[in-house]
């Protein structure tokens, strides 16, 4: 931002200049549409955020497929469990505008972690893209046979090597009732609820990641080529939002100094995915497998108290994504039968924030 306001050359920059500048006044300008007897709304300015947060994320895999000398059915259970994730991160940005990084402390959640985040919220919409990759070691089990029968056998390891899973989740939210409802009134300290208000929501989500293994790993992990997968997900859906502001005093009435505004929010929105795909890859060959339509779950719950310039917020976030292919594929392997395959990502997070509006 500050960027902006050093001089461009003339020409076709000081145009791009105009572009950005309208386009970042467009997200950090006040909204005409808001009812100012619900809403609290300071002009845009810029602020920093104090971020404290736990939280864990999980992936799991099965896949179901035969070993076609003597037809044998197999099944193979992946996962990557992290540790409980505690960090300390910053927040900067302007109006809605926020950018931010958090860096891991104490033990370690994983072997390695990165996280960035990237907020643009305005008081009837917005639109959050996270991205993280960890590295640590991958758990699995392996039966072969038919369980209680003559025969079956079943091997609990870990990867000779550690796995990495790499996610980009990008989340938009569109709430109908922008005159008396903010969004972020319970997770920010830029745009308050004054009065109790809620409304219904329209989301969506994107999501693409991997989990990979390194290539010379010996273990069953990588058998049918699981040691490589590549999802992507694309899901709409809908739910209901409320903020309840059990107390409330008018910044604007007399003789009162400041805005103290009490928030809580809980937020249910259920996804449906619509676009689910995976593809495995042993470096060689690929594997598409295209999945069914499946429900997905988005809950949030949060407290915001803000008093002048400063705000405090605590909230919890809670994310599944199921995947389950709609038909076994054949693995072009003559020694394995088609595979059939179910996974599961989930992510839970508690964050506590500090603001300062500057």
């Amino acid at each position: 931002m500050a960027l902006l306001s050093l001089p461009f050359p003339a020409g076709a920059q000081t145009s791009l200049k105009d572009k950005v500048l309208r386009i970042v006044n467009k997200l950090t300008a006040p909204s005409k549409k808001l009812d100012s007897a619900y809403v609290f709304q300071r002009r845009a300015h810029w602020n920093v955020t104090l971020t404290s947060s736990f939280m864990q994320n999980q992936a799991w895999q099965t896949s179901n497929f035969s070993l076609t000398d003597g037809n044998i059915p197999c099944e193979l259970d992946v996962h990557m469990h992290e540790g409980l994730y505690k960090q300390l991160g910053l927040k900067a940005g302007y109006g809605g505008l926020v950018l931010g990084y958090s860096h891991e402390i104490g033990f370690k959640s994983a072997l390695k972690r990165k996280s960035f985040m990237l907020d643009m919220l305005k008081p009837g919409w917005g639109v959050q893209i996270q991205y993280f990759n960890i590295q640590d070691m991958i758990h699995y089990t392996l039966e072969q046979g038919v369980e209680g029968e003559p025969g079956f056998s079943a091997i609990n390891g870990q990867a000779e090597y550690p796995g990495n899973m790499r996610f980009v989740v990008a989340d938009a939210v569109y709430a109908f009732n922008q005159a008396r409802f903010v969004l972020n009134g319970a997770y920010s300290s830029s745009k308050l609820q004054r009065r109790s208000a809620g409304s219904f929501i329209l989301t969506g989500k994107f999501n693409m990641g991997e989990v990979s293994l390194d290539k010379g790993d010996a273990s069953p992990v990588t058998v049918s080529q699981l040691s490589h997968t590549a999802s992507t997900q694309v899901s709409v859906g809908g739910g209901y939002s409320y903020n309840l502001v059990p107390y409330h005093r008018d910044p604007d009435g007399p003789g009162e100094k400041g805005l103290r505004n009490l928030t809580l929010n809980l937020t249910v929105a259920p996804v449906l995915t619509l676009y689910n795909k995976m593809v495995f890859n042993d470096g060689d060959s690929a594997l598409p497998m295209i999945g069914r339509v499946s429900p997905n779950y988005t809950s949030r719950v949060g407290v915001g108290y803000a008093f002048g310039r400063f705000g405090l917020n605590l909230s919890g976030k809670y994310d599944i994504l199921i995947y389950q292919s709609s038909r076994p594929v054949d693995t072009g392997d003559p020694d394995i039968g088609p595979v059939s395959t179910k996974a599961l990502f989930s992510k839970w997070q508690v964050s506590f924030l500090f603001t300062v509006q500057l």
